[in-house]
């Protein structure tokens, strides 16, 4: 089995925090591993004409030692861990700038704290989350808070669908990696949608339509535990999810009644569209789950942004 790397973790966070649940996965991620863990933050300078109008021309720079100083405290608080925690701070547009620090130093995964919504917005994906889903070529994985809850699950892309299996592969072999190295149990889950559903409804009797729909779950079934029985799942497994309705709504509404840690998902650029864009579907499935979001991208994905 491919085995998801886990010896570089970059991770980050905003100039003012003073601490990051995400490090702390981290650490609990590389145990004793002991691989590399760089934080970093980002400072976007200001437009030139602000230095003109600034009293205290030294304002930025004693901005930045701040800044710096921070972070540092922040990577001090977790001396404990026996691998290397390292600190760098980025200059520009924080997104653009991590996705660049992705393609030169070449992380494992990036790691970002969960904001939680705002009073004015129900999601709780930022716009730097969304742009990281979008554009950063390595997995994305947005922490939450510590809590009680418990499980990874793999929402697995239906065949014949963008990369279908081998993206399929990719996703799974990751999240049992994930659930092995955390010690939790694997979840898969699966939506399936009849095919032509009004037009079968209104042509056939409802036992025929009935039996349309038992025939339709049948042949899913099929396909689905014949790709998940060399990884080790049997059809009789209460881990695996084959739940109808589409993929948006019974997805998340799956996730969150597992009460996870962690959902992993893949995130596909809609047809057409050079690589930067998440698909419909992966969009309005991590805006509504309720639990950490591990994100992948097909194999040899391109980023837009370049170094």
């Amino acid at each position: 089995m491919a085995q998801l790397q886990l010896t570089s973790i970059l991770v980050y966070v905003k100039p003012e925090q003073t601490h990051s649940f995400a490090v702390q996965k981290a650490i609990e991620i590389l145990g004793e591993a002991q691989g590399v863990i760089k934080v970093v933050t980002a400072f976007e300078p200001p437009p030139s004409w602000l230095s003109t109008v600034l009293i205290n021309k030294d304002l930025e720079k004693a901005y930045l030692k701040e800044v710096v100083d921070t972070l540092k405290h922040l990577a001090n608080g977790y001396s404990h861990y026996q691998g290397d925690i390292k600190t760098h701070l980025l200059r520009g547009r924080p997104y653009m700038e991590i996705v660049r620090e992705v393609i030169r130093s070449g992380p494992d995964i990036v790691m970002i704290d969960d904001e939680g919504s705002s009073s004015d917005d129900s999601t709780h994906i930022s716009g730097l989350d969304w742009r990281l889903f979008r554009k950063c070529p390595c997995p994305v994985w947005l922490i939450q808070p510590p809590n009680e809850n418990k499980g990874i699950a793999v929402a697995l892309t239906p065949e014949g669908e963008d990369e279908g299996i081998e993206l399929n592969r990719r996703l799974l072999e990751s999240a049992m990696c994930l659930a092995e190295n955390m010690s939790q149990d694997l979840h898969v889950i699966q939506a399936w949608e009849e095919f032509g559903h009004t037009y079968v409804m209104k042509r056939t009797t409802q036992a025929e339509y009935e039996q349309y729909m038992k025939n339709c779950k049948v042949k899913v079934a099929e396909s689905l535990f014949g790709f998940l029985e060399p990884y080790g799942f049997s059809r009789d497994s209460g881990n695996v999810h084959l739940v109808e309705g589409a993929p948006e709504k019974v997805i998340p509404r799956t996730a969150n009644k597992l009460t996870l840690d962690t959902l992993v998902i893949g995130t596909i650029a809609r047809s057409g569209i050079a690589g930067h864009l998440l698909g419909n579907t992966a969009e309005r499935i991590i805006d509504k789950a309720e639990c950490s979001i591990f994100a992948m991208k097909p194999e040899g994905w391109k980023s837009p942004i370049e170094v």
